[in-house]
């Protein structure tokens, strides 16, 4: 009887533990990352700096900038923004359309639901004339909508 007994708490825990395993990845065993609000990151570099992470914020694009942001952010609100070599090319034409909505398309801006490594703060800077204190490299683009002028 004991025996039949912590034969099933066994069996229970390693249920559960695979549940608990499952939960945390995709279909595919992709990791899932944790969403994380925009702000946040910025608030708390350190917690989140080399770490993947699911964000919902805005994407700015002009000849000389690709950032990401939310406006909701207090100050130094705008990030790098890079494409990972993982981002296939479905994933940046949903982006580039979002963006693009008038011929020549000189600049943009998306709403948008990506996962990517957050980095810095830099003390050297990323991007444009190294002018952002922090970068967002972007691994997949989920959902990406134009933001109207």
């Amino acid at each position: 009887m004991i025996r039949t007994m912590s034969y099933f708490v066994y069996l229970l825990i390693a249920v559960l533990c695979l549940l608990v395993m499952s939960s945390c990845h995709s279909r595919n065993g992709e990791v899932t990352p944790p969403e994380v609000d925009f702000c946040t990151l910025k608030e708390k570099p350190n917690e989140y700096n080399g770490k993947l992470v699911s964000v919902n914020a805005y994407i700015h694009r002009d000849p000389e900038n690709f950032s990401i942001y939310d406006v909701r952010c207090n100050k130094d609100t705008f990030v790098w923004a890079e494409y990972d070599d993982a981002v296939v090319e479905k994933e940046r034409a949903m982006l580039q359309d979002a963006l693009c909505q008038t011929k020549p398309c000189l600049r943009g801006e998306a709403r948008v639901r990506v996962t990517g490594r957050f980095e810095g703060p830099s003390e050297t800077g990323f991007g444009h004339l190294n002018d952002y204190r922090f970068k967002f490299i972007m691994t997949r683009i989920n959902e990406a909508y134009p933001v109207r002028p």
